[in-house]
């Protein structure tokens, strides 16, 4: 990415305008004009696609009170008209050592800032609610920067007495001609910003739980819909409260583009599982595990440390260690470790953190990865 220097900002293009001041203050606008993170001393926002601000402190995120939000945006938007001005009558001497950046596209693209920024507060907040008819819950980690698509919202399931994302949603399939109009709302939500996107992911809770026929024609839907799905399309799985498969219906998704499915094992140890609201008979994610690996979809299991409390903390992870170590998953799986709240003391619970860690990677060669869900935001 190149960078060109104007007296006192340096500003690289691509994806993104990035401007940064010396004094560590920073901006960076996205192809819609649209501001995406602000840094001015130790504070990180960032803004989401449904209009949020989050400060940023380290791994931890805390969302901004909307006042507070308002008074950052106004900084932006008096940094932004300064920077403007100071363009307009010359005060800037600006080099241009490369050619991804000029005088007329930096002021065209700081215009559409200024001309978004003073657009009614609500109106993103309102083609966000337009395009998506239900709230992004959660995602993946290694997803987090996915288009979503929800051709389905809810849970088919929603009995998991750990997960409180859909207790109140009722699971319900779109229709071909709500699905049609879904997309075109994301697509003008995201606009430009789309070609950055290098994948898609099929909300809500477990897409996978449609119908072959229906996941069949939505995956032949999504198709082209990326400039740029180069990690092609994932989603959720619950294999407890979805159709039964064999190896060519996984073959055909693959063939269609899907790379991963994402499924909750929470626990390998089934009367911990019962006791989490889940199936404890675990023969259906078996199947669905074989035959995912055989038609070359990447696995992904989460697993819910802490699940039982202090009673179930050795049991738990033995039984868990010895379900995926027989799953026998690859360098290009992973297991997911979530936190699950309030089940340890903080410190219990770091301490049980590692030791999962330990075990998992002694026993598969898949990528064990921290997955802690109330840090999830949809990002612009």
């Amino acid at each position: 990415m190149a960078a060109q220097t104007y007296n006192q900002i340096e500003v690289s293009g691509g994806s993104s305008l990035f401007l940064e001041w010396p004094s560590g203050k920073s901006i960076r606008i996205d192809t819609e004009g649209r501001w995406a993170s602000y840094q001015t001393g130790r504070a990180l926002y960032r803004r989401t696609l449904d209009a949020k601000v989050i400060k940023q402190v380290g791994k931890n995120y805390f969302l901004v009170k909307e006042e507070d939000a308002r008074e950052i945006s106004d900084n932006i938007l008096g940094q932004i008209g300064h920077l403007m001005d100071e363009l307009r009558t010359g005060s800037l001497e600006i080099e241009y050592p490369g050619q991804e950046i000029t005088t007329q596209n930096l002021e065209d693209r700081l215009r559409e800032t200024l001309e978004w920024m003073q657009k009614p507060e609500d109106s993103e907040k309102e083609r966000f609610e337009a395009a998506y008819p239900e709230e992004i819950m959660i995602l993946p980690p290694d997803r987090y920067r996915d288009l979503v698509i929800q051709p389905a919202l809810g849970c088919p399931y929603a009995q998991c007495n750990f997960c409180a994302f859909y207790k109140n949603h009722t699971f319900r399939v779109m229709k071909e001609d709500e699905l049609d109009a879904h997309i075109e709302a994301v697509k003008k939500l995201f606009g430009r910003t789309l070609q950055f996107r290098n994948g898609i992911f099929l909300g809500s809770a477990s897409a996978l739980s449609l119908s072959q026929r229906r996941v069949t024609q939505i995956l032949k839907k999504v198709d082209g819909l990326l400039p740029n799905n180069r990690r092609g399309v994932a989603a959720f799985l619950d294999p407890d409260h979805a159709p039964d498969r064999d190896l060519p219906d996984y073959q055909e998704m693959s063939h269609l583009g899907l790379t991963q499915a994402t499924i909750g094992l929470e626990t390998g140890l089934p009367e911990l599982r019962e006791k989490l609201g889940k199936q404890a008979n675990l023969d259906r994610v078996n199947t669905a595990i074989r035959f995912l690996k055989r038609a070359n979809i990447q696995v992904v299991l989460t697993v819910l440390v802490g699940a039982g409390g202090r009673a179930y903390t050795d049991a738990h992870r033995f039984a868990t260690k010895r379900y995926i170590e027989n799953a026998r998953l690859s360098k290009k799986d992973i297991v997911y470790l979530s936190p699950l709240e309030d089940s340890l003391t903080p410190t219990q619970m770091s301490q049980e953190v590692k030791r999962f860690r330990k075990t998992l990677r002694e026993n598969t060669p898949a990528r064990i990865s921290p997955y802690n869900m109330d840090r999830f935001y949809y990002f612009a």
